[in-house]
């Protein structure tokens, strides 16, 4: 089973009945997987609406949501709606795309080695309650897992998983 597959059952047994998403090729897996558990994809027009739709899916039904957006630009778009969501204290789970744990620059010298590689953990952590980037299926599981915890302990607010 692979780690997007885990994750996906994971969030049916959260009840997680709906994710906000603006595909691409780094998410598709864990969005293909979303989708066979029957778990309903609301895909936006761009990364900021899924993080609003997001915003106020919490803001009506008072549980954890959750966004799903691609590497790169996906990241940087979907910031916006992530300071809010910290600001006004909503509980959303954020699940960033990210490139593969091969292609990742890690602490060589260089801007990014993979393409559209990009340090969501420093972005998010000044706008965010908890990041984790988890570099195996099972770290991801239980990071996904602890993100749908920490976003609602004392004062919610949105939590990060960058996923390879």
């Amino acid at each position: 089973m692979t780690g997007a597959e885990r994750v996906a059952e994971l969030l049916a047994t959260f009840e997680i009945g709906r994710v906000f998403a603006f595909p691409g090729g780094t998410i598709s897996p864990l969005l293909d997987a979303i989708a066979k558990q029957d778990i309903e994809v609301v895909v936006a027009r761009n990364e900021a609406g899924a993080g609003h739709m997001a915003q106020a899916a919490y803001r009506i039904s008072g549980k954890p949501q959750m966004v799903i957006v691609t590497s790169g630009p996906g990241v940087t778009n979907a910031l916006t709606p992530l300071a809010d969501a910290y600001f006004d204290g909503d509980a959303v789970v954020y699940l960033f795309g990210q490139v593969a744990t091969t292609s990742m620059r890690l602490d060589r010298p260089v801007r990014q080695r993979g393409f559209q590689e990009v340090d969501s953990i420093a972005l998010a952590h000044p706008i965010s309650v908890a990041q984790f980037a988890p570099r195996t299926p099972e770290d991801l599981v239980q990071n996904v897992e602890a993100a749908l915890n920490i976003c609602t302990q004392g004062r919610p607010g949105p939590a990060v998983v960058d996923c390879p």
